[in-house]
C-alpha cells in the first residue's frame, strides 16, 4: 500500500525524485531510483486520422446529431372472432372434476393427517374421465 502511494508520489512529481535521493539512505534511495520514471529515449509513433477506421475517428456516440421523433403508428384495432378448442361438455367435465376432486381431498385430509404422496394420483382419474 506504501509503495502504491510511494509510486503515485513518484509519478505525478518525478522532478522532486532528485532533490529528495541525497536525504535518505541507501536502501530508499534504491527504491526511489527504481520507482522513478525513465525518460523516453525515443520517440513513439502515433497513428494519423487517415490511419484510423471512421469509428475511431468520429465515433457515432460524439457526434452531437439532432434526435428523430419516434413515430407513433395509430392504426385501429382489428376485430378477430374469438376461437376455441374446447367444448362446452369439456369444459363442464374438468370443471366438475377439479371441483369433486378438491372437495374428495379435503374431505381425506380431514379426516387424517396424510401426506401428498399418500393421495391417489389425479391423472389417472382424469384420463378415465376424458376418454
Amino acid at each position: 500500500m506504501k509503495r502504491k502511494a510511494l509510486v503515485k508520489l513518484i509519478t505525478a512529481t518525478p522532478e522532486l525524485v532528485c532533490d529528495v535521493i541525497p536525504w535518505v539512505n541507501a536502501k530508499a534511495a534504491g527504491i526511489l531510483s527504481e520507482c522513478r520514471p525513465q525518460p523516453v529515449a525515443e520517440e513513439c509513433e502515433y497513428a494519423t486520422v487517415d490511419m484510423l477506421p471512421e469509428l475511431l475517428v468520429a465515433p457515432p456516440w460524439v457526434i452531437n446529431k439532432k434526435k428523430n421523433v419516434i413515430p407513433v403508428f395509430d392504426l385501429p384495432v382489428l376485430p378477430i372472432p374469438a376461437v376455441t378448442d374446447i367444448t362446452p361438455r369439456i369444459t363442464e367435465l374438468i370443471s366438475h372434476t377439479d371441483i369433486s376432486r378438491f372437495s374428495e381431498i379435503a374431505q381425506y385430509q380431514a379426516s387424517q393427517q396424510t401426506l401428498f404422496t399418500d393421495l391417489p394420483l389425479i391423472e389417472k382419474e382424469v384420463m378415465h374421465l376424458i376418454s
